[in-house]
C-alpha cells in the first residue's frame, strides 16, 4: 500500500492549505469539524489514507475523536499534532493502536516530515499487516493451546504426556515468577535509592548508576522488570533501549524522567516501553505501574513466546497433529496455513497464506496427511 491521501481536520484551513504545498503529490481532503468527518467516515476505509487531527479541534476533544474514529474504522492509521504539546498528550495519542503523535513547537514543517517519514513506512504496510495476522493468530493458537493443556482432565490420550510436561514446566514457571527482580538505573543517588527503598519490600532490588553498569547486571542475573532512567552519564536511554529489548525481550522497561521532552516521549514510547514516567515520583504511583508490570509479566510468560518455545520444542509431531486437529474442530473445521507454520516453522517456505477447509469429519489421519505432503513439498 501507497500514501495517497491526507485527510486534515483542523480548524485551520490555512494549514491545509499548507500541507497541500509541501506535499502537492498526494490528495488531500479537510474537515474543519471532526463531526462532519463522523458523516463520512467510510472515506477512511480507502486504500493509503492517513488521518491527521489538530489538538486544537474544537467541536470535541482531540483524544475522544480519535478513539472514537478507531472504534468507527479500526484500520485507520494517523497522526495527531500540537502547535505546542506535552509528553502526556504524546503518551495518550500513542496509546492508541497506528496513532502518531507531533510536537510542532510552533515548527509547521514538523508535521511534514513527520507524514513524510508515515509514506515511507507505510510502503512496508503489507509486511506489517501480514505480521500482524499472524501475530493474532499466533496468539489464538496459545490461547486454545493453554486452554487445552490446563483442563484437569485432557480429554485426548494423544495429549496427555504433553499436558504432563506442560505442568511441569507451568510448576517451574511460577517458582520463578513467585520471586521477581527488579533492576534500577538511575545516576542521581537519591533517586536511585528512592526507587529501591519503594519497591525492595515486595521485590529483589538492585541498583545501577550507568548504562554500562546496568548491561553488565542485565548479564549475569534475570531480572523482570528495569526502571531506567532517560539520561544518564554514558549516554541517553533511547540510544540502548533496543539492544535491550533484542537481548532480553521478556524485560519490561519502564523509563524515567525529570523532563518534559515531547520528542523524547514519542520516540521512546515508539520503542515498546512498558510505560513512561515523570518525576517526582510517587510511591503510590510507582508501586500501581510496577505491580500492573508484574502482571503484565506474568501473562506474557503464559501467553508469549515463552510457552511458545516450551510448545514448539517439547511437543511431539503426533502431539502437534492432535493439537491442530482439535484447533481446527473448534474453529468450524476450518484453519489459516500460518497456524501450520506456527507449528512447524520449516514448512512455512512452502505454505500459501490460504484458509483449509475440511468436512464435518475430519480426522487426525487428514491432518497427519496434510503435515505429510506439506513435509514432501521441501524436498
Amino acid at each position: 500500500m501507497i500514501l495517497k491521501k491526507i485527510i486534515l481536520v483542523s480548524p485551520y484551513e490555512h494549514e491545509f492549505e499548507l500541507l497541500k504545498e509541501k506535499l502537492p503529490e498526494l490528495d488531500y481532503a479537510y474537515y474543519d469539524f471532526v463531526f462532519q468527518l463522523f458523516q463520512d467516515i467510510n472515506c477512511l476505509a480507502e486504500p493509503g489514507v492517513l488521518l491527521i487531527v489538530s489538538t486544537r479541534i474544537e467541536d470535541m476533544n482531540y483524544l475522544d475523536a480519535v478513539q472514537k474514529i478507531k472504534q468507527m474504522q479500526t484500520s485507520v492509521k494517523g497522526i495527531v499534532y500540537a502547535t505546542s504539546g506535552n509528553s502526556s498528550q504524546a503518551k495518550e495519542v500513542m496509546s492508541i493502536d497506528d496513532f502518531e503523535y507531533v510536537d510542532l513547537n510552533e515548527d509547521f514543517s514538523k508535521l511534514v516530515d513527520a507524514i513524510k517519514a508515515k509514506q515511507d513506512s507505510v510502503l512496508e504496510a503489507g509486511k506489517q499487516d501480514k505480521s500482524r495476522v499472524n501475530s493474532e493468530l499466533k496468539d489464538d493458537l496459545l490461547a486454545f493451546a493453554l486452554g487445552t493443556l490446563s483442563l484437569d482432565d485432557v480429554s485426548d490420550v494423544k495429549l496427555t504426556a504433553l499436558k504432563e510436561k506442560f505442568e511441569s514446566w507451568k510448576d517451574d514457571q511460577m517458582k520463578q515468577l513467585s520471586s521477581k527482580s527488579i533492576l534500577v538505573i538511575e545516576d542521581e543517588h537519591v533517586y536511585n535509592n528512592l526507587l529501591l527503598e519503594i519497591v525492595s519490600p515486595l521485590y529483589d532490588a538492585k541498583g545501577a548508576v550507568t548504562i554500562t553498569e546496568g548491561l553488565q547486571c542485565l548479564s549475569e542475573k534475570q531480572y523482570h522488570i528495569l526502571l531506567l532512567d532517560m539520561f544518564l552519564p554514558d549516554g541517553e536511554s533511547i540510544d540502548f533501549i533496543p539492544k535491550i529489548k533484542e537481548l532480553y525481550p521478556e524485560l519490561l522497561i519502564i523509563v524515567i524522567t525529570a523532563f518534559d521532552f515531547v520528542d523524547r516521549t514519542s520516540d521512546v514510547l515508539k520503542e515498546g516501553v512498558y510505560e513512561l514516567m515523570n518525576k517526582p515520583i510517587l510511591k503510590e504511583q510507582l508501586l500501581e505501574i510496577v505491580k500492573a508490570a508484574d502482571k503484565q509479566y506474568n501473562q506474557n510468560v503464559f501467553m508469549g513466546d515463552m510457552f511458545y518455545d516450551f510448545l514448539i520444542e517439547s511437543a511431539s509431531d503426533e502431539e502437534k497433529v492432535e493439537l491442530l486437529l482439535d484447533y481446527c474442530k473448534a474453529h468450524s473445521n476450518q484453519f489459516n496455513t500460518a497456524i501450520i507454520s506456527l507449528l512447524y516453522p520449516k514448512l512455512e517456505k512452502v505454505l500459501v497464506d490460504e484458509t483449509i477447509s475440511f468436512n464435518q469429519g475430519v480426522g487426525f489421519d487428514a491432518i497427519k496427511q496434510l503435515i505429510h505432503n506439506y513435509r514432501q513439498m521441501l524436498k
